[in-house]
């Protein structure tokens, strides 16, 4: 039997065709995998311990056209949660799109006790259309109370 020339040419590329549609679909497949993520970080702090607020800046290095969430916790270090600020447990923060900047707020406790400086830590983790940069913040409670002072007076002990 013979086949005219065009017929055989078909067949041919059918094989090459068929394989150069499967090489675009994974091509387009992998690009859309690798869409650019903005990268979400924190940054640390200091403040008196009679400030009552320490502010922690969350921000993404770029806008993104997606909504960013972000979980976060706080984390002791030298200082005691519940004795020198409030704790945060799996809380999250979501940027609306295009917004490149949020706040986390973590409640300082005043006291009366000297004491040295103290730290503890802000943790960002599970981002949801990011990427993570700087994960933690350390925040620094400098203590704002004087030294204790003894004196001692008359001439008998």
């Amino acid at each position: 039997m013979k086949l005219p020339l065009s017929n055989i040419a078909a067949v041919l590329a059918l094989p090459v065709l068929l394989l150069m549609g499967l090489l675009a679909v994974a091509q387009t497949a992998s690009a859309s995998s690798r869409d650019p993520y903005s990268t979400v970080s924190i940054t640390g702090g200091s403040v008196n311990e009679n400030a009552g607020t320490m502010t922690f800046t969350v921000t993404l290095n770029e806008p993104d056209s997606r909504n960013v969430t972000i979980n976060y916790a706080t984390s002791d270090g030298t200082a005691s949660a519940g004795n020198d600020y409030t704790a945060i447990k799996n809380a999250s923060l979501t940027f609306a799109a295009g917004v490149t900047e949020k706040e986390i707020r973590v409640s300082i406790t005043d006291d009366a006790v000297d004491e040295n400086n103290e730290t503890f830590t802000v943790t960002l983790s599970s981002p949801t259309n990011a990427v993570l940069g700087t994960a933690t913040g350390t925040g620094t409670i400098t203590d704002d109370d004087p030294e204790p002072s003894l004196s001692i007076s008359g001439d008998s002990v």
